[in-house]
């Protein structure tokens, strides 16, 4: 929430926020599979560090980020308190990687 709060701050939008944190869940999703990693359009050394997040990550838990992303950007135009509802959004995905290591610690 403060890094959240930090981005705000120094004038970043909350909704090119919302839309680089799907994109990262999207490459991470790309990257589970070697046949689709290629679809990646960014330099080598990125593309590595990507591949190394998505091996560590399961695809479950981008599955659901990616559900409760989507949601929210859905949401946003119509928010009348667009900071709360990304708030909000982060502390479910945060809530989901607690959950998944409740269940896999």
């Amino acid at each position: 929430m403060l890094l959240f709060d930090d981005i705000l701050e120094r004038g970043f939008d909350g909704h090119n926020f919302l839309i680089g944190l799907a994109e990262h869940f999207r490459n991470l999703m790309v990257c589970k599979d070697p046949k689709t990693h290629k679809m990646l359009e960014l330099g080598e050394k990125i593309k590595q560090r990507y591949l190394e997040q998505a091996g560590s990550i399961d695809l479950q838990f981008i599955m659901r980020s990616l559900g409760v992303i989507s949601k929210t950007d859905v949401e946003y135009k119509a928010s009348k308190n667009k900071r709360l509802l990304l708030e909000i959004a982060l502390m479910q995905l945060c809530s989901i990687k607690a959950e998944q290591e409740k269940k896999n610690p």
